[in-house]
């Protein structure tokens, strides 16, 4: 029961946070999005297919959190969905540097 209301609740701050993007973007505004509403946003627009959305997402949250690799590997799987490999590779080979022990890094570099 414990894990129902974490999930809806969980669902309910991902709906919240998608809802801000989307406004802010409607409107033409400046919010901050912490890392982990961000990924949220990204997993959102991954999930139900629009890559588009999930490309200017991954932009935005690359530019307001630059150093975070999360952010970089889900910028990553958009631009390889979005047929760019080549740079889709030399991205994760950034990534291989920094954190060379992440294994996303390399579960995104085999299906590129």
């Amino acid at each position: 029961m414990e894990d129902d209301k974490f999930g809806y609740h969980w669902e309910e701050e991902i709906k919240q946070a998608v809802q801000k993007y989307e406004r802010m973007r409607r409107n033409n505004e400046k919010y901050f999005f912490d890392v982990i509403e961000f990924e949220s946003i990204i997993d959102y627009y991954i999930d139900n297919n629009n890559s588009v959305k999930a490309f200017e997402a991954a932009t935005l949250a690359s530019q307001q959190h630059p150093n975070s690799v999360s952010i970089q590997l889900r910028k990553a799987r958009v631009l390889l969905d979005k047929g760019r490999a080549v740079e889709t590779l030399k991205m994760l080979r950034k990534l291989e540097n920094i954190e060379p022990g992440n294994h996303e890094v390399y579960i995104v570099k085999g299906t590129a």
